[in-house]
């Protein structure tokens, strides 16, 4: 018998087989079904883990995607004044915050078609606009922001597209 392996004809003495081997990832204990119960708890584990990291990270990009989405709608619709400005250009705010949506929205939702976030966040920035064109809010609606909104979105996804 080699060195390490152990025969065993039943899965409770799985441990006993592990002590005496002393390691659970270089020992093999084998089964009467010739295959070892050890490697399969080992791959689900490993399969496990990945899955688990794998939720994690698309859990992070949902919440920093549903975060900057709030933020941006604040931004949106409080007083120009008070709303941050990164660029001179109201233009370049909008493309530059749908970009980031756009980026984040793809990686948070990978599973949803390009064309469906594309759609979706361009209806997005068009219900923006109407929400600032109403008497609540002290900004105007412009068109031209919904165009700047849309054009990042399509410079983001447009490359996957081709």
């Amino acid at each position: 018998m080699r060195a390490g392996v152990y025969e065993e004809r039943s899965a409770t003495s799985l441990f006993t087989a592990l002590a005496k081997c002393g390691s659970a990832t270089l020992c093999a204990v084998h089964v009467p079904t010739k295959t070892s119960l050890l490697q399969h708890v080992l791959r689900a584990k490993r399969h496990t883990n990945q899955m688990t990291n794998g939720k994690l990270v698309f859990l992070a990009f949902k919440i920093v995607f549903w975060a900057a989405a709030i933020f941006a709608l604040v931004e949106a619709v409080i007083p120009s004044a008070d709303s941050i400005h990164l660029f001179p250009w109201d233009k370049a705010l909008h493309f530059s915050a749908f970009y980031g949506l756009t980026f984040l929205a793809a990686a948070a939702f990978p599973r949803r078609p390009l064309w469906l976030i594309a759609v979706s966040l361009s209806l997005a920035g068009a219900l923006i606009e109407l929400i600032q064109g109403t008497s609540l809010v002290q900004r105007d609606c412009d068109f031209w922001d919904w165009v700047a909104d849309t054009l990042a979105i399509f410079a983001v996804l447009a490359p996957t597209m081709l």
